[in-house]
Order: C-alpha cells, then structure tokens, then sequence
C-alpha cells in the first residue's frame, strides 16, 4: 500500500469491492504488525535503512489508534518500541563445541536482553549470513563475542567475564 503496509491480497488479484488490509491485533497479531516487526528486525541483521524506513512509515500509519486503543494494537506497539529503540546487535563467533563459546553464550542467555538482535555462527559464517557476523574476526583465535550499536562495536571479548561486562554496561546506557 503507498500509504505503508501491505493488503491481503496481491496487486493483480481478482477485482474486489475492497481490498483487505489486516491492522487491528486479535487472539494472533495482525499480518501488518508483524511485517513490520520483521522489516525491522531484519534491517539490524542486514544493517538495511530502507527497511527500517519502510516498519516505520507503516507504525507512524498506526500511531493514532496505537495510542487509543493500545490492547489492540499490542504487536504494533511492540514494532513501535523496537523502531524507537534504542536496539542493540550481538554478534557471537567460535565452535559450538567449543566450550568457551557454551560460556559466552551461557552469558547471553541469562541476561535480559530487550531490543537487542542476535547472531551466533561457528567460524567463518558461511556465505549467506546475515550482515551482522560479516568481518567480524575471532579475536586471538578464540570464540568471540561483538556487543554492537548501529553496527558499531565494542572492542571484542574473549571471556565469559567481559562480555557481562560489555553487556551490563550497554544495558545501563540504554536505560
């Protein structure tokens, strides 16, 4: 739709009275909702504004009945706060089995993260991984964590230790 969002139905599909648009939340969230939650999830891993542009266009078409009925509008209102931000990227590189890679990613998971994109890869990311592992390097050859804001990162860390660290400190700059 040029006004953001996207219908129902494609473009030369069979003409109809009205072409539907699916905006309110119900017992499962709208199609557009979640577009737009996706287009913005997917901009932090592929570092695309374009897209980013495109979810907020689409939540600033929502925003007046976000505001008047923000029950059902739950998953527009979730778009609405991942868009304003601010988000984070995690990046995540070493051998699954390797068990200093189990240590960062113990940290990763038992920390709360809002906001906040994640990639994990063995190393090399295979051709095809998203934006946020490319040039990212294993630091001393070591499985290695990047604690990234608008793809600019903090120094990478080896340790389980460091990385909490990184992670606690940004939580507090984001709050």
């Amino acid at each position: 739709d040029s006004s953001g969002g996207f219908y129902n139905t494609r473009d030369d599909h069979e003409s109809l009275l009205l072409r539907p648009k699916d905006l309110q939340d119900n017992a499962t969230p709208s199609g557009n909702a979640l577009a737009a939650t996706a287009l913005l999830l997917l901009s932090a891993y592929e570092n695309k504004i374009k897209w980013h542009n495109m979810a907020k266009k689409m939540i600033a078409s929502m925003q007046e009945v976000m505001t008047q009925y923000p029950t059902t509008f739950s998953q527009w209102l979730i778009a609405a706060d991942i868009a304003i931000g601010p988000t984070s990227e995690i990046a995540i590189l070493g051998s699954l089995d390797d068990l200093q890679t189990e240590s960062l990613l113990a940290v990763l998971w038992e920390t709360y993260l809002p906001r906040t994109i994640i990639a994990i890869s063995e190393y090399p990311p295979t051709d095809g991984s998203p934006k946020l592992l490319e040039d990212r390097l294993l630091r001393n050859g070591q499985p290695t964590a990047y604690v990234c804001h608008d793809f600019a990162c903090l120094k990478p860390v080896n340790s389980a230790a460091d990385f909490r660290e990184q992670l606690n400190n940004s939580l507090q700059k984001d709050n």
